[in-house]
């Protein structure tokens, strides 16, 4: 027995320069072998077993010793056999993990994968046949959706499909077949109407133009909506009767000129005409000869601060006139529709759009509001927080207190209003916001204060 041995037997933590040293002194696989029976200490055995060559070593420390040990033999196992032996013996998890990495056997892979569900045992399986019947067979579990990640062929992938319910398996099987001639044979297929539809969305542009031009091909709706060559869509606008499919192509014709040109053709249309129309001279010129609908709509694309302003005064319409409010940014305009309004959502609205200098309207608001909401809404903006402190010493809702005292972050403030404030569940709040641990000592006053409660 070499003195570097009996150190390294003796010391309680060996380095790995210690290991190293120990290792190039010995003049034989068999002396590595031998070490490393009589010393199974991890740095040894790591570096050990990588100089070991020979399976009648690695197979004997395999079978004898520790799970640790067999972990680092498993790699350079050869033997099929005692590689199975392990995987069925062992109870380590991460020693059946790394066993089933190397085993080739394919009935026992087989087995394992629809017995066990062991994600392992998936990349050395050669059938796919089998993989496709896991798949089917485990629709919606993690082995059924991996055994889909190791098919290749995509003919078994194409007919995989037919067994499909599951959403995020069908997923998996067009994202494989993305740009191969395999998703068109599925779309014409014979295939269930859920899956050919899902199938379009998956095809190439070219494609899509080729199959909308057959006359038989019974979902040019779903292909005209994938297509965005603005040539094609127009010109198909112009040679096709059916009014559902013209509407399709309007959903993502660009040309504003076009759009304009056809938008009172046909009252069913004008929706998805106006999805693609910025002009906002146009939409003003028009906007009285729209539908309530379509008024909704262009409203949201009109900037022009007048016309808002006169469609929010003349409209009958409670949503009409919301929607027109929240793009108006005239700060005088809002604040004397504010004190003429009845609305709350309006109020709101006009809230949310004034200018965050309109401090002292805020404060008007948050002091003479009856809505205890709209209140509540106007201590959002107010960035005064002694004021704030005042109004949730004074106010009887707690909805408008709660929101004051989330506005309020100053420590000195926040301990005026602890001595001040009478309400238990405030005090409460403010002292979870005071980082002053110290301050009339904290945690008897919570338990204190809980403890009447």
């Amino acid at each position: 027995m070499s003195i570097l041995f009996i150190l390294l037997i003796v010391c309680p933590k060996p380095n790995s320069e210690d290991v190293l040293n120990y290792l190039n002194s010995l003049k034989s696989e068999e002396e590595v072998y031998q070490s490393i029976k009589e010393c199974p200490i991890l740095l040894l055995v790591k570096e050990g077993v990588a100089r070991l060559y020979s399976e009648e070593y690695l197979e004997d420390i395999a079978k004898e010793g520790d799970w640790y040990i067999k972990y680092l033999v498993v790699p350079k196992l050869k033997n099929q056999e005692l590689l199975k032996e392990i995987y069925t013996t062992e109870t380590d998890k991460l020693l059946k993990e790394e066993a089933i990495k190397y085993i080739k056997d394919q009935d026992f892979l087989k087995i394992i994968a629809r017995k066990d569900k062991n994600l392992f045992a998936l990349p050395n399986i050669e059938d796919e046949e089998f993989l496709k019947e896991l798949a089917i067979e485990f629709q919606g579990e993690e082995i059924g959706k991996k055994a889909l990640y190791f098919i290749e062929n995509p003919s078994i992938l194409k007919e995989t499909l037919r067994d499909l319910k599951n959403k995020d398996f069908m997923e998996i099987v067009f994202l494989k077949l993305a740009g191969t001639p395999y998703v068109k044979e599925i779309v014409l297929g014979n295939f269930s109407e859920e899956i050919r539809k899902k199938a379009i969305d998956y095809l190439d542009e070219e494609t899509l133009k080729e199959l909308v031009l057959k006359v038989d091909f019974p979902f040019k709706r779903e292909g005209i909506l994938k297509i965005q060559d603005q040539k094609f869509l127009m010109e198909f606008y112009k040679t096709t009767d059916v009014l559902e499919l013209r509407g399709s192509c309007l959903e993502n014709i660009k040309d504003e000129e076009f759009l304009k040109k056809v938008f009172w053709e046909f009252p069913e249309l004008r929706d998805p005409a106006l999805k693609n129309i910025e002009d906002e001279t146009f939409l003003m010129e028009n906007f009285d000869k729209f539908s309530d609908d379509l008024k909704g709509r262009a409203i949201l694309k009109i900037k022009n601060q007048e016309f808002l302003k006169k469609v929010f005064k003349e409209s009958q319409d409670e949503e009409l006139k919301e929607l027109a409010i929240k793009r108006i940014f005239d700060n005088n305009f809002l604040k004397e529709t504010y004190k003429e309004e009845n609305s709350r959502d309006i109020k709101k609205a006009i809230l949310y759009n004034l200018n965050r200098g309109e401090q002292e309207f805020f404060k008007r608001v948050a002091l003479q509001e009856k809505s205890k909401y709209l209140k509540a809404e106007a201590l959002k903006f107010i960035e005064d927080e002694g004021f704030i402190k005042n109004v949730v010493l004074k106010e009887d809702s707690y909805y408008v207190k709660l929101e004051g005292l989330k506005r309020l972050s100053n420590q000195e403030i926040l301990k005026d209003l602890f001595e001040r404030e009478k309400e238990w569940f405030v005090k409460v709040y403010v002292l979870e916001r005071i980082k002053n641990k110290d301050f009339l000592k904290e945690k008897e006053l919570l338990e204190e204060l809980r403890g009447d409660e």
